[in-house]
């Protein structure tokens, strides 16, 4: 008897997150941790069985072991950069080449704003441009 109540509850507590996030999604108040679990969710009913996933995590965690803490300016481009390197590389193509051109088009979108992190290597603080580093 207990047994069966404590499926109940798992089961009943399992498909309140699901309507959480449907309702989330249909007024596209999605969180990107939710996002990833609609994801999950569907990619059975949809026939979606990746064995690796490009993510913006992953490719700042590659920025980091390369550039250091000043890699944490390329947080915004990294979305971006992500989906312009998922339209290059199909499915079964090696996941650290997308990842590192992923990380390689970040840097160049941050360029663009004037982030250069080839120069924060000598100098661990970055600044605006025009302005002096540290002497």
């Amino acid at each position: 008897m207990i047994a069966r109540l404590s499926s109940f509850a798992f089961k009943a507590r399992y498909r309140y997150h699901h309507f959480r996030r449907a309702f989330a999604y249909a007024t596209n108040r999605l969180s990107c941790d939710n996002a990833q679990h609609v994801i999950l969710d569907c990619r059975d009913a949809a026939g979606w069985y990746p064995v690796m996933t490009l993510t913006p995590s992953d490719v700042l965690d590659m920025a980091i072991s390369r550039h250091g803490d000043p890699a944490h300016s390329l947080k915004p481009y990294l979305p971006s950069a992500c989906e312009y390197a998922a339209r290059k590389w199909e499915s079964g193509d090696d996941y650290y080449n997308a990842l590192g051109f992923a990380l390689d088009t970040a840097l160049e979108f941050a360029a663009q704003d004037g982030i250069d992190l080839d120069k924060t290597k000598d100098d661990p603080t970055p600044t605006p441009e025009g302005e002096q580093g540290h002497a």
